[in-house]
């Protein structure tokens, strides 16, 4: 009895350690934009996290004879990834389909999971827009201005540990790089926004202009038509007086 039962747990074993959610990081989120992706992000910190665990566990063996990625991000660890999905409140779930964004609102249970993706109600859910979804050039703007203190931090520590510079010299380096990161993409803002400015700026006075010549040439033509009038009328008068 206990050889077969045995052979059962390690036959199964490896189907149980595969149905667990994957753990995504900042390297390797963009996994999901290929596929039918259902991600939780959660932080160890919450307690609301803590309770939607064992949901999401149960889910992701409930469905791991289909087609269908289970995954979660810890975003304690990848906040660059929280900026990146506009995390507001955790746990947050998206269902991602060939790189198509949308966000699950329904009940944090089991059922209404499984009923998300078996009844395909996330058809019912509209997509996120291009210019907010997490691989869209803002949000990617967004994830490289929220990863910048940690690109100092590492600068910082590759000065120490590499190359052995004392901390009265790391600290002025330091200093000066951030000053001109600071310069270079407050520039490269500037720059951005005066250029979208100027197109926004053509687009609307071309559409502006074309009624206002409409309007001149009718002010024109009436200011003519009342001229002829006129001397019509002083025509008549002259000959009026000569008779």
């Amino acid at each position: 009895m206990f050889i077969p039962t045995l052979l059962v747990l390690l036959l199964f074993c490896p189907r149980l350690s595969s149905a667990e959610p994957i753990e995504l990081t900042d390297k390797t989120w963009k996994k999901m934009l290929s596929g039918h992706w259902m991600v939780e992000f959660y932080a160890p910190w919450c307690s609301a996290c803590q309770k939607f665990q064992p949901v999401w566990n149960d889910f992701s063996t409930a469905t791991s004879s289909q087609d269908l990625n289970v995954a979660s991000v810890n975003i304690e660890q990848y906040s660059v990834l929280s900026s990146r999905f506009r995390i507001a409140q955790l746990p947050t779930v998206f269902y991602v389909r060939d790189g198509v964004f949308r966000k699950y609102e329904g009940e944090r249970s089991l059922k209404s999971l499984k009923a998300y993706i078996d009844n395909e109600e996330w058809q019912k859910t509209e997509p996120i827009p291009s210019y907010l979804a997490p691989n869209g050039f803002w949000m990617s703007f967004a994830a490289s201005s929220a990863n910048v203190p940690e690109l100092i931090k590492e600068f910082f520590t590759s000065l120490q540990d590499e190359y052995g510079l004392p901390t009265w010299v790391v600290y002025p380096v330091t200093c000066l790089a951030v000053v001109f990161v600071g310069a270079g993409l407050g520039t490269g803002i500037i720059s951005f926004l005066n250029t979208l400015s100027q197109i926004v700026s053509k687009i609307f006075k071309k559409k502006s202009t074309s009624p206002n010549e409409k309007t001149t040439d009718t002010s024109l033509s009436e200011a003519d038509h009342t001229d002829d009038i006129e001397n019509t009328d002083q025509t008549i008068r002259q000959r009026r007086l000569e008779t």
